[in-house]
């Protein structure tokens, strides 16, 4: 066989190699043609979360205690209670405030609830252009003589926020000690 002869061999079998390869990518294309479609059209269709979905957290105040089992078990020490005693020795709700922007939705707080008056609920469309939106006011007192406890930050710290980014009410959290406001 001469030169030419292999060379045209050699260019047969790459032009038969490129149409085999073809038809592998037309195969794929083909059956993902045929197949259902799983893509949601958001915001027209919506999708089905699942039964263990953790969005917002939610309180139903009438069912709150007051007792702080939500606040000592949130890791991240992400929710703020404040209370004071009613007339009738019980405690008495004056707030709670959850920062949702250092959430893990973890449930331990859901969990600690002995009232079961917290719960996460299937909301996942919580973004938002501002931090301070996502500190969420759970529950406010509808009193004006409420009295907040003696830990509590004013309103107007807990909005604030420190350069690093988080709020105030957050960093001293974390850092076990009082604010320098």
């Amino acid at each position: 066989m001469t030169m030419v002869t292999l060379q045209l061999m050699s260019g047969i079998a790459q032009v038969i190699e490129g149409f085999i390869s073809l038809l592998r990518g037309m195969w794929v294309t083909l059956k993902t043609m045929v197949r259902p479609v799983v893509t949601v059209q958001y915001p027209d269709e919506k999708l089905t979360l699942p039964d263990r979905w953790r969005g917002v957290l939610s309180l139903e105040v009438s069912k709150c205690i007051s007792c702080g089992a939500c606040v000592r078990a949130c890791p991240a020490k992400l929710i703020m209670l404040q209370s004071h005693m009613g007339n009738d020795k019980r405690r008495v709700l004056d707030s709670l405030r959850w920062l949702n922007d250092g959430c893990a939705h973890c449930d331990m707080c859901v969990n600690a609830c002995p009232t079961h008056a917290l719960a996460f609920h299937h909301d996942y469309e919580i973004a938002t252009f501002t931090r301070e939106s996502l500190q969420i006011e759970l529950a406010r007192a509808k009193t004006a003589e409420a009295t907040p406890s003696a830990a509590g930050l004013a309103e107007e710290e807990i909005g604030t926020l420190t350069p690093d980014g988080r709020s105030a009410l957050a960093s001293e959290l974390r850092e076990g000690g009082e604010s320098e406001q």
